[in-house]
């Protein structure tokens, strides 16, 4: 019969600090035991579905063995209760029985878990944990009544049988499993038990390996396999099929339906982690009145242990919330990359260009991450704000609506703020966006910009945009520091209004004691925080929606039709994905049609330029070689991409013998990989086959001439190679697909005419190799000579009209064809559009402006590995490198207020405290509460106002002023084997990282790490036993951010890296789209995709895992300080106060998120400074040029004659893969005043590099004298200037046309001296209609030849204006057409009469008034061997022409060979 106490349901029992017997068999073993059953289901459906994938080994003996005594254990203890007199009943057996149930409950879950699943059951480990502690209650119980000590007994033998069973689940499967390939690639924590999992133990191995060793994306250990990419996509396919694509949230709910378990996990934690976050309060309140009265020992040591339950309790709930919610972002990143990936391979590539796949990826992605992790603490806001409000009405009645009142003044004031800032931001970014694009246009020009004396003009150019962002800025400034005054204001507000109301409202009569004060205190503290989260999530939520609606504006966006129809299929309105399901063969295709190309009527037409193709009708056989030939913007390339499926017809049909095409562009894409990767592609290598290509594209002779072969690196964009190169390497991989049809969009037109006419015959002549295998091939040109070889040659008419022509007509037309004057030339390209690749049809009614050339961001930053192993260990001299720019006093003085400020933040606590020792009712310490309540608002402005206007201005500036001085002066070597769009990287995303993040989490950083001191301080006065603990506790704190930070800063970098190899990825493809879809590589690139996705997944989601690992280690110290300040308290008590510890107790509830803070902040801190330390190692490591100047000053008006003696030059430059290639040796040549040389050869033979020298640009062995004075004696940046330069590319400037036509320093030339210039250029009449010499040029939209026109310009004004004698002309008309060139070339020659002149051109006829004609032909290593020249011209002007040695001066024309093979040099 059961004790009438104990039968009572409690669940205190009367007078005892002990739990009635009845509460403690019914909460305690019968509900614990009925969930296990209830999970039985679950587990034999494991066990029926699923194959066994452990083996049992001994480990599952020895759990079964100890299932067993626990089921023997259970049995006895029935058999005790049974026998039972005084505390038996019903209940008692009921829970017996429910024990004995349980038990073999568990050991059918040991046995499933253990077999059909490789991770061990967390189910039961945190079972069998949670009733051990109940089972320790309940020994305790039973040890304290008479007659239940062997009950009591058997009770301590289930607690240490479950200890063991606990122990044993953390045991990992590993050597179990059945393979060694499945024992190698599962994850550690995979196979890592419950607990270790829950508190990151598997973690520490990789922290341990980090901390001693390199970490790279090779060594890193696999992720968990629920987050692989392919399966998680697979998974959302078929739920973003079936979603509702006109609701707003289709794309969220898809995610939400693929997600459902990763979302659902992490709520019973977080809703734990709540309501035990809700008891610190309650529990500060229990502990200062037990601090304040005489308490038994079970009291104190229940209160120990309530404070263990807690703090522990905490660290466990934030961990396995955090967790699951950090899994379900990672997922989520995975599927929306992934998703925006395979929907990019689909759009049109003008769609997929204005839409930026990039942005979405990168920025939006991250938008929609925050937004799921937002999800979870707007929900638990929620709960702890309706909490917050119901909890201080215990103690100070409707006074706790009050609390709310800063809060909405606070989201009223920041809605004004956040209008202001968004605006501000605005104009912020607009300056940022033109600062960033004048220094792309700069780095793509760079080589140019040198030549031209330049460098020092654009680093003063950039730095006053530099100047004006900065001034720009400090509008968003002003508003942040107002914001932050803002925030300051409501958690300072509430805890005062709260106090105020309740002091002079409800608790007027009845004053608060101590304890009470410090538990509102607490609880305000605790609500304030998601209050404010929940009335500005509106906001984030807003955001966050919004990059939601743009990923799925993306993903529901009209898909690119592929209208051509096949001999066996149809035209459908099927996007060229689902045509890609059936594909045809050309050998099929021949069986059904003789023809491989077929137009029907087909019309194209376009907004800007009218009929592109006009009812085009035309067949090409199988195996033919079909030529297109026709004026500039004629609609070649239009033509071409209606073969490949690429142009939306108006009207017409295209039949295509096989969708699988072999592409190549006049653009010539390329990824960043080697040679060899880049010809076979996606294929299979085969030797034989491979060799045969390359040799008929001619890059055996510039293969052997690099160190690495063919595993050379092309580079980004090819920019490793020549623009010949890069075409014929584009070439080559068409041609090694080896496919039926073959179109080839005017990939001659940057070869030289020898190297074009071989490559051109050794592929598609007579014998060529593509005509081997009876291959289409359709071809665009403007080398008529090529027509010879045609089996059908189609003239192409502005205007739409496509001609068929036999080879007799296209020689006359070839012959008398339409080439035009420099008017007629402008006239031409007055109505034409800016290029064949206009889209069919764009909507516009008027040329759009012409942008000067730039770079793109480079996606795969080197420069991050090389940072790799210093940002491994920290280095204290960047913070005084980023903060040298500002002065010492500066930096002291805002040092010195965030430390006051930190103070001021902790005063109001220190005042209660002092307050509440004993002077209660004196309400003048309410006003000196509130006073240095309101300090804290006015010294975290003033914290702002001095680093923002003072301190951020200056960094930001210097750091700008660092990086364009050394990348303007780097060396052209340098500057030529460095992605430019790393640098640009550095001027966008490092200086952004600099001066808008840097600053934030730097100031972040220095309070919260203020604050942690101060908080320490006030803890460890809380009693004078525990100050030398809080001095242990803060040393292990060190240790565990030592500790953190080495891996963190490691797999920070690992996840930069990793990311923009992601990017490079998105980048190539969408540049390269069209090959893409031609070669039908689509599915190989997803799968190319899913391979870097991974790889960018492990860095990503471990990184999550370190701030967990970190997260608890900072919760369980902060648990052990709390443990041990609660223990001395009520057990020690020594000197403590009922004000002292409240306050301790206070500060420790937010101890664990400050010293969090400190940590996170300074990792963020360190992450931003790799930013700082790539700005500084880039400054201190790129080679600059250095001047020796040697000899008497330079006169102002040398070089006045134009002599140039070379001297035993030699020169050579280093790839980016370092192998050093020659480009001229040993060359020696005299050039007399007024001379003429025209220099031509093959392409890469060294040309350039002889302009190089003279510029020295190129750093050379020998002497080169101008004058009779050696350019070595002489400053670069001065020689240049004193040389008139017309660079390959031109140089085109954003800004005015005046600043481009003349940007050099010193004296400027009048506005009649440019138009004169212009009007010579026929110039004049579109400048002066397109608004003048102050519109800015990319308003006049110039075409190509009209640019051209305007760098000669350019050039005759600063020879004019500066009268120089020695000038530098490099394929300086190339796009001219013949006649237009031959009017140039008159009025070239009349310009630069009394100039030496050195000429670089393809063409022959450029050549017509040269005295010199060098030619350059290169073999192995730049050595040159003589080819002779036809020539046209019979006379010159020059009486003589000297070379090295060698004199004649009889002849008019000096044809020169310089044979640098065996040193000689012949005429």
């Amino acid at each position: 019969m059961q004790s009438p106490l104990d039968a009572q349901f409690g669940p205190q029992l009367p007078g005892q600090f002990d739990f009635t017997l009845l509460f403690e068999q019914v909460m305690l073993t019968i509900v614990p035991g009925g969930v296990v059953v209830l999970a039985i289901p679950f587990y034999l459906q494991l066990a029926l579905y699923e194959a066994r994938k452990v083996r049992a080994g001994f480990l599952l003996w020895l759990k079964l063995a100890i299932g067993l005594v626990l089921l023997a254990t259970h049995a006895t203890s029935l058999n005790l209760w049974q026998r039972a007199s005084l505390f038996r009943s019903d209940v008692a057996l009921a829970a017996a029985v429910m024990s004995l149930v349980t038990s073999l409950c568990i050991m059918v879950i040991l046995y499933i878990s253990h077999t059909y699943s490789i991770r061990s059951s967390g189910f039961l480990s945190l079972f069998l944990t949670i009733t051990a502690l109940f089972d320790i209650t309940m020994t305790r119980s039973y040890f304290r009544r008479s007659r239940l000590d062997t009950i009591a007994a058997l009770q301590a033998t289930v607690i240490g049988l479950k200890i063991g069973l606990v122990i044993l689940e953390e045991v990992s499967k590993r050597a179990l499993l059945p393979t060694e390939s499945l024992r190698s690639s599962v994850s550690s924590e995979t196979v890592a038990g419950f607990w270790n999992r829950t508190v990151f133990g598997w973690f520490t191995s990789i922290m341990i390996f980090a901390f001693r060793n390199e970490l790279t994306i090779e060594n890193l250990p696999n992720i968990v396999e629920e987050l692989n990419v392919k399966a998680l996509y697979q998974q959302f396919v078929p739920r973003w099929e079936k979603a509702n694509k006109k609701s707003r949230f289709a794309l969220f709910f898809a995610l939400l339906r693929t997600l459902p378990w990763l979302l659902i996990k992490a709520i019973p934690p977080r809703l734990g982690f709540v309501g035990l976050q809700f008891s610190q309060p309650f529990l500060l309140f229990q502990v200062v009145i037990a601090v304040g009265k005489e308490t038994t020992g079970e009291v104190g040591s229940g209160l120990v242990g309530a404070t263990a339950l807690v703090f522990v309790g905490l660290a466990v709930m934030r961990v396995l919330y955090q967790h699951a919610s950090y899994r379900l972002l990672t997922s989520v990143r995975g599927i929306l990359i992934t998703a925006i990936y395979d929907k990019m391979q689909r759009l049109p590539a003008a769609k997929l260009n204005k839409m930026g796949a990039i942005t979405l990826m990168t920025a939006d992605v991250q938008a929609v991450e925050k937004t799921f992790d937002f999800l979870y603490e707007v929900c638990s806001s929620a709960i702890l704000v309706g909490l917050g409000i119901w909890s201080p009405s215990l103690f100070v009645g409707p006074a706790c609506f009050l609390m709310l009142v800063p809060g909405l003044c606070c989201f009223i004031i920041s809605r004004f703020l956040g209008k202001a800032m968004l605006s501000a931001r605005k104009v912020w970014n607009e300056e940022i966006e033109s600062r960033i694009a004048s220094t792309s246009t700069i780095l793509a020009q760079v080589k140019g910009i040198k030549a031209m004396g330049l460098s020092q003009m654009m680093i003063d150019h950039l730095q006053e945009k530099r100047q004006k962002e900065i001034e720009i800025s400090l509008q968003e400034r002003r508003v942040r520091v107002s914001l932050f005054a803002s925030i300051a204001f409501s958690y300072v507000a509430s805890p005062v209004i709260v106090l105020a109301g309740a002091l002079f409202w409800t608790r007027t009569s009845n004053p608060m004691n101590t304890a009470e004060v410090f538990t509102i205190l607490t609880i305000v503290h605790i609500s304030s925080d998601p209050f404010v989260s929940l009335l500005t999530s509106f906001t984030f939520w807003s955001g966050g929606f919004a990059s939601v609606a743009r990923i799925q504006e993306f993903l529901c966006a009209e898909e690119a039709h592929d209208t051509r129809e096949t001999p066996r299929q149809p035209m459908t309105d099927e996007t060229s994905e689902s045509s890609e399901k059936e594909p045809i063969s050309g050998s099929q295709a021949r069986l059904l049609t003789p023809f491989a190309v077929q137009f029907s009527l087909v019309a194209v037409t376009s907004a800007v330029m009218g009929p592109i193709l006009k009812n085009v009708s035309l067949q090409i056989p199988w195996g033919s070689l079909a030529i297109l030939w026709g004026p500039i913007n004629c609609g070649k390339s239009t033509f071409l991409n209606c073969i490949l499926g690429e142009v939306e017809l108006d009207s017409g049909v295209v039949t295509v013998g096989t969708k699988n095409i072999a592409y190549c562009s006049q653009g010539s894409w390329l990824r960043n990989s080697t040679v060899r990767n880049t010809v076979i592609g996606v294929l299979n290598f085969i030797d034989e086959w491979y060799r045969e290509v390359i040799t008929a594209c001619g890059l055996d002779i510039d293969i052997a001439a690099l160190v690495n072969g063919d595993n050379f690196w092309v580079g980004s964009g090819g920019c490793n190679l020549s623009g010949g190169q890069k075409q014929r390497l584009s070439l080559a991989r068409a041609v090694y697909a080896r496919t039926d049809i073959m179109v080839i969009d005017d990939v001659f037109s940057a070869l030289d005419p020898d190297t074009a006419q071989t490559v051109f015959t050794n592929l598609f002549g007579r014998d060529g190799l593509v005509r081997r295998w009876d291959c289409t091939v359709v071809m665009t040109t403007n080398r008529l000579q090529f027509l010879d070889d045609a089996d059908m040659i189609f003239r192409m008419y502005r205007g739409g009209r496509v001609q068929h022509q036999e080879n007799d007509e296209a020689d006359r037309s070839s012959a008398s064809g339409s080439v035009h004057g420099i008017n007629e030339l402008q006239q031409g390209e007055e109505n034409d559009s800016d290029s064949d690749d206009d889209d069919a049809g764009a909507a516009q009614t008027r040329r759009r402006p012409t942008l000067p050339p730039s770079v793109k961001p480079a996606a795969g930053d080197l420069e991050l590995r090389n940072a790799k192993q210093k940002r491994k260990y920290g280095d204290w001299s960047l913070y005084r490198y980023f903060l040298s720019a500002a002065s010492g006093l500066t930096v002291f003085c805002f040092v010195s207020c965030v430390a006051i400020s930190a103070i001021a933040q902790a005063m109001p606590r220190i005042v209660v405290r002092i307050w509440y020792a004993g002077h209660e009712n004196d309400h003048n310490y309410f006003i000196a509460y509130a006073l240095v309540s309101t300090g804290r608002i006015l010294f975290n402005s003033l914290n702002g106002a001095i680093f923002f206007y003072l301190l951020v201005p200056k960094t930001s500036e210097g750091l700008h002023y660092e990086l364009a001085r050394t990348t303007l002066f780097a060396t052209l070597q340098y500057l030529g084997k460095t992605d430019s769009g790393e640098l640009l990287n550095r001027f966008s995303q490092d200086l952004a990282l600099t001066s808008q993040m840097l600053p934030l989490y730097l100031l972040h950083f220095i309070h919260v790490f203020f604050i942690l001191l101060v908080d320490i301080g006030v803890i460890a006065a809380g009693t004078s036993y525990f100050s030398p603990i809080m001095i242990l506790i803060l040393g292990v704190i060190y240790v565990i951010q030592y500790f953190y930070l080495r891996t963190s800063r490691q797999l920070r970098i690992l996840e930069l890296e990793s990311s923009s190899a992601l990017i490079t990825h998105f980048t190539e493809s969408s540049s390269g789209i069209y090959h893409i879809r031609s070669f039908r590589w689509q599915k190989a690139y997803l799968e190319q995709l899913y391979e870097a996705l991974a790889r960018s997944q492990r860095p990503y989601y471990l990184f999550f895992c370190g701030q967990r690992w970190l997260a608890v280690a900072l919760d369980l110290t902060s648990a052990i300080a709390a443990i041990i300040l609660v223990l001395i308290s009520v057990k020690v008590r020594g000197d403590a106060s009922q004000s002292s510890v409240g306050l301790a107790m206070y500060t420790l509830v937010g101890f664990t998120e400050a010293a969090a803070l400190v940590i996170s902040a300074w990792t963020t801190l360190e992450t931003c400074l790799g930013a700082v330390s790539r700005i500084k190692d880039f400054a201190t490591e790129t080679p600059i040029e250095k001047d020796t100047l040697k000899g008497p000053e330079v006169n102002s008006v040398w070089p006045n004659n134009g002599r140039l003696d070379f001297n035993c030059i030699s020169t050579s430059y280093e790839s980016s893969d370092g192998s050093v290639q020659k480009a001229l040796d040993n060359m020696s040549l005299t050039i007399h005043p007024g001379e003429k040389v025209g220099i031509s050869g093959r392409t890469g033979s060294g040309k350039s590099s002889i302009f190089m020298t003279i510029l020295r640009l190129a750093e050379f062995n020998g002497t080169i004298s101008i004058d009779g004075r050696n350019s070595k004696t002489v400053a670069r940046e001065m020689l240049r200037q004193r040389i008139t330069t017309l660079v390959q590319d031109g140089l085109e400037l954003r800004g005015s046309l005046r600043f481009n036509v003349y940007p050099f320093p010193g004296l400027k030339p009048s506005d009649e001296d440019i138009i004169a210039i212009l009007a010579s250029l026929g110039l004049e009449d579109h400048v002066t209609r397109h608004g003048g010499l102050d519109t800015d040029i990319s308003d006049l939209r110039f075409s190509a030849s009209q640019k051209q026109l305007i760098y000669l310009a350019r050039g005759l004004l600063h020879q004019q204006t500066t009268d120089t004698r020695i000038v530098l002309m490099d394929e300086a008309t190339s796009a001219m057409d013949n006649d237009a060139n031959s009017e140039l070339q008159d009025l070239l020659d009349n310009a630069f009469a009394e100039c030496t002149v050195l000429q670089i051109s393809h063409r022959p006829e450029s050549f017509r008034a040269a005295d010199v004609l060098v030619k350059l032909d290169a073999v192995l290593y730049a050595r040159y061997a003589y080819q002779k020249l036809p020539i046209a011209w019979s006379s010159s002007r020059s009486p003589h022409c000297q070379i090295g040695r060698a004199i004649n001066q009889d002849w008019g024309l000096a044809i020169v060979c310089i044979d640098q093979q065996d040193g000689s040099t012949r005429l």
